[in-house]
């Protein structure tokens, strides 16, 4: 028997021996962090919330870093301008004196997703995480006021997470039954 057998409600705490790495991005709420064996992620924003996990022998160890447009913000822009354009259409023509509001209806329904395409057209980098078939697993932002410190603690997170899905790889994981 072991010894808390005879220690009626007594529980040990289980100690990691392993250390956690742990990444927090401020403007998503993003936390990444992982062990020995996964790598968790958790996000939190106003519209959604979750938690995912991967085991770690199946990523693969070599980060992508991409520098690129939101295609969401391209396609707001789009949307606005297409919604701007009917607005000034219709302002300067028959229809404005039949529908006087429709004019300017039209204008502010596309000066809103024009207005947030504008915002979010500047590109952003990113360090990409894919499995090894090159599926997309989780992304780490890269702000571009970043300082040199966040730089180096970024750094060395994706350093350390290389690593340890290189380690991963080597050891195999059974599932017990």
């Amino acid at each position: 028997m072991n010894d808390l057998s005879n220690k009626p409600g007594k529980i040990s705490k289980l100690v990691t021996t392993k250390p956690v790495h742990i990444l927090y991005t401020k403007p998503q709420h993003n936390y990444l962090r992982f062990d020995e064996r996964y790598l968790y992620e958790h996000w939190h924003n106003r519209f959604s919330s979750g938690d995912r996990f991967h085991l770690l022998h199946d990523l693969s160890p070599k980060l992508a870093c991409w520098t690129h447009i939101s295609e969401s913000s391209l396609h707001a822009l789009k949307w606005g301008a297409v919604l701007l354009l009917a607005a000034g259409v219709v302002f300067f023509s028959d229809y404005h004196a039949r529908v006087p509001l429709l004019a300017p209806s039209l204008f502010l329904a596309g000066l809103v997703p024009a207005l947030r395409g504008l915002i979010g057209i500047l590109p952003k980098t990113w360090t990409y995480i894919y499995d090894d078939e090159g599926n997309y697993i989780a992304s780490i932002p890269v702000p571009k006021n970043e300082s040199a410190l966040q730089r180096q603690q970024r750094e060395a997170f994706e350093r350390q997470l290389s690593t340890a899905i290189e380690t991963a790889k080597q050891k195999e994981y059974y599932e017990l039954e």
